[in-house]
């Protein structure tokens, strides 16, 4: 009795060690670009997170888990962030969307449920109308819309630009600005700890290159914008620095879509919220 308690327990170990993300690894998408990921989960469903501006995979970390319940789940470091490789140029959308899909060849991932937080909710809005074929689901955390004009460039936004340098300046200023992602007084000196040594592992031209191009862009023609009809969760957050109202926008425009609304949360709800946020997307996707 005692050995079958012992092989039980031990069963119950391996299942839970399967779903924890593994030691990151890195998949060669072409022109000596090599984006790191790391995986969960062996469901048959595919999804795949990607992060915003200036964070890296790990800011997934507190979901992923929970949601390799059900699927197989992917979370990649963005080029010139976290582990993949810095490169010079290559921070526009059109360079997003050709390296996400260097990353699902890369990997044989011939569909999947993409979700994308921030800047990475923004370009794969521009993948999902470039290819549709490949988005069973789109799930936007705290996005803007590809078909409105974006935010534009002022003074304040060129200096944050313009301060990004070298390492010691890099981490001054994320030490100062990453509790702005956040609910005010919900990071705990450790997490903000933690969460600026893996922000100052990005690349300074994609601190700069990128911010300036999600000002800038120009938006999403109705066209293109009409490629995006597959079933998409948008999920906005009570204290975010985005309105809601932008939420409530892209409702309006997206024929199959529906809104979550993460309370207590700031601007990175799978940190602060992560339980809310994976039911929500269950949810969407019908994993329940």
């Amino acid at each position: 009795m005692k050995q079958l308690l012992t092989m039980a327990a031990l069963a119950v170990a391996m299942a839970l060690v399967a779903l924890l993300p593994a030691r990151a690894e890195t998949v060669d998408i072409g022109d000596g670009v090599t984006l790191a990921y790391t995986k969960a989960g062996d469901g048959d469903r595919v999804a795949i997170l990607i992060h915003g501006y200036s964070f890296s995979k790990e800011i997934w970390d507190r979901m992923m888990p929970a949601l390799a319940e059900d699927m197989t789940v992917y979370a990649y470091d963005l080029r010139g962030f976290g582990a993949s490789t810095k490169t010079e140029t290559g921070y526009d959308y059109a360079t997003m969307v050709a390296d996400l899909k260097g990353f699902m060849d890369g990997l044989n991932i011939a569909e999947a449920a993409l979700v994308g937080h921030s800047l990475g909710g923004v370009f794969i809005q521009d993948f999902a109308a470039a290819h549709p074929g490949r988005v069973s689901h789109l799930v936007l955390l705290n996005v803007q819309a590809r078909n409105k004009p974006p935010l534009g460039m002022n003074d304040s936004f060129k200096a944050r630009i313009d301060a990004w340098g070298d390492a010691e300046t890099n981490q001054a200023i994320f030490e100062t600005a990453t509790p702005i992602y956040f609910r005010k007084g919900s990071l705990s000196d450790d997490e903000l700890a933690d969460l600026v040594s893996h922000n100052v592992n990005s690349g300074t031209a994609a601190l700069k290159q990128s911010f300036e191009h999600f000002l800038t862009a120009e938006p999403m023609n109705e066209d293109r914008w009409t490629n995006i009809d597959m079933p998409t969760l948008i999920v906005a957050s009570t204290h975010d620095i985005v309105p809601i109202s932008v939420a409530a926008g892209l409702l309006d425009t997206l024929p199959q879509s529906e809104v979550a609304l993460i309370p207590r949360a700031g601007h990175s709800p799978m940190w602060e919220k992560p339980d809310a946020v994976v039911a929500a997307i269950r949810d969407a996707l019908e994993l329940r």
